[in-house]
């Protein structure tokens, strides 16, 4: 398996890792603590970078979203949580 980016298909995904990994180990599954690397940077009124520091970290992701949910969101101001 040599693939750098995962495919999105119209119903289908081919991940670029191995299921095992993707859906696993590495995916944002809501609610499951994930180690990971964070870049926080503050930015000033101008929007420059004012202060810049890489650390490890630790994120919980609180939805699983898809595309459509997230364009809700944007489009018709509709809550995460409206849908299951």
């Amino acid at each position: 398996l040599k693939r750098g980016t995962s495919i999105y298909l119209l119903n289908e995904v081919v991940p670029m890792l191995p299921f095992k990994l993707s859906n696993g180990i590495c995916s944002l599954n809501p609610n499951e603590e994930r180690l990971t690397i964070s870049c926080i940077t503050k930015i000033n009124k101008l929007g420059q970078s004012i202060e810049t520091k890489i650390v490890p970290s630790v994120i919980k992701s609180k939805y699983r979203l898809t595309y459509e949910r997230v364009n809700e969101f944007i489009n018709e101001s509709k809550d995460f949580e409206d849908k299951e």
